[in-house]
């Protein structure tokens, strides 16, 4: 009986100590292994969501502290990247925006240039249909192009088409004052007005 005793009693303080062991070996695998890996994997799914400002605590130089520190160099490196790039995000809207100020202003810039300019038309316009003197204009061809209405009484023309059908030598005299011929003298006047500008002369018609 005392045999058996100590049999079974060395039997259970074996089981004990195996069971103790086990316990043991998993306390230091969740300390060692899992614990860490779980935090790595806490911190991945922390990048993945965007938040950067976590790290893992390195308390081992192993294989499972070099992954540690792997990701705390990669979430430092991602935060970096996503700093410098909402930087960039944020001096290209500011570039957009002054950009977009200036197209603004240009704009308005155009839009009172163009009102100007139709005030500018309008007044010439009034200036030069209601001028009593006769005004004709032309172009390089020599042709007229315009008239306005004291220049359609004076010369007796119907309509506009009618005077753009004519030259300067057509509603002249065939000589001016000085012999020359009208066509000719008029060929040369135009050449004279058209290089410099502009050319004050008298004229026979």
């Amino acid at each position: 009986t005392t045999i058996r005793y100590w049999h079974y009693l060395n039997i259970i303080i074996f089981i004990i100590v195996v069971i103790g062991s086990l316990v043991l070996v998993s306390l230091i695998i969740d300390r060692s292994i899992t614990r860490p890996l779980r935090k790595t994997v806490m911190l991945a799914d922390n990048m993945a969501q965007g938040d950067l400002s976590r790290k893992l605590d390195i308390y081992q130089h192993d294989e499972i502290g070099e992954l540690a520190q792997s990701m705390n160099i990669m979430a430092e490196k991602i935060r970096l990247s996503y700093a410098q790039l909402e930087q960039q995000v944020a001096q290209r809207t500011a570039s957009l925006r002054q950009t977009n100020v200036e197209l603004e202003n240009e704009i308005a810039e155009r839009k009172q240039a163009e009102i100007a300019l139709r005030d500018s038309q309008n007044k010439y316009k009034t200036l030069y249909e209601s001028s009593p003197d006769a005004i004709l204009l032309h172009g390089p061809d020599g042709c007229y192009q315009s008239c306005n209405t004291a220049a359609l009484k004076l010369f007796g023309f119907k309509n506009q088409q009618e005077c753009f059908a004519k030259s300067p030598g057509d509603i002249s005299s065939e000589y001016q004052p000085d012999g020359q011929l009208s066509f000719v003298n008029a060929q040369a006047l135009i050449a004279i007005a058209m290089k410099i500008g502009s050319y004050q002369f008298e004229w026979k018609c």
